[in-house]
């Protein structure tokens, strides 16, 4: 089964840069984060909804396996979770990728996330017993995390 981080999120803001890593800049690509399965290597697409095309982003492009990702609007960078190495990661618009450590967030291998619009990346696992969905906010530099917010109640399909 194939594991598969599906982003699809269109840049719509003017960026800056922002230390030595480079932002994503305005435009109408949406993108694909996937790999073979939860050990393999991340690679990357480019879709181009406009055009109906697409390109290869980056193969292989970090050493381990990043899921749970979403796009942060404050500071056009992608964030999502080192699967293998259990660190909070920020990729530019090059395909480098940050990698840190957050204090007291637990290692479940999250492999769901998303960003608010404030600035805040949520990671959950359906994998562990929690009903638990951590917060980590990506304003602050390096990112930390917040309190958790815990689930009422329960979703059924």
């Amino acid at each position: 089964m194939k594991f598969i981080a599906l982003l699809l999120v269109t840049l719509s803001l003017i960026t800056t840069a922002h230390g030595a890593s480079k932002p994503f800049n305005c435009s109408v690509d949406s993108f694909i984060f996937t790999s073979i399965n939860a050990s393999s290597q991340t690679d990357s697409y480019e879709l181009d909804i406009a055009a109906k095309t697409s390109k290869t982003g980056k193969m292989d492009l970090h050493s381990t396996n990043i899921n749970a990702i979403g796009y942060n609007i404050l500071d056009n960078y992608i964030w999502g979770y080192d699967r293998n190495n259990d660190k909070v990661v920020k990729i530019d618009a090059d395909y480098n990728v940050i990698s840190y450590e957050i204090a007291d967030l637990p290692k479940y291998k999250f492999h769901l996330g998303d960003v608010s619009p404030d600035g805040i990346l949520y990671l959950s696992s359906q994998w562990k017993t929690t009903d638990i969905i951590y917060r980590v906010d990506l304003k602050q530099n390096p990112p930390k995390k917040l309190s958790n917010l815990k689930l009422i109640g329960s979703v059924s399909a």
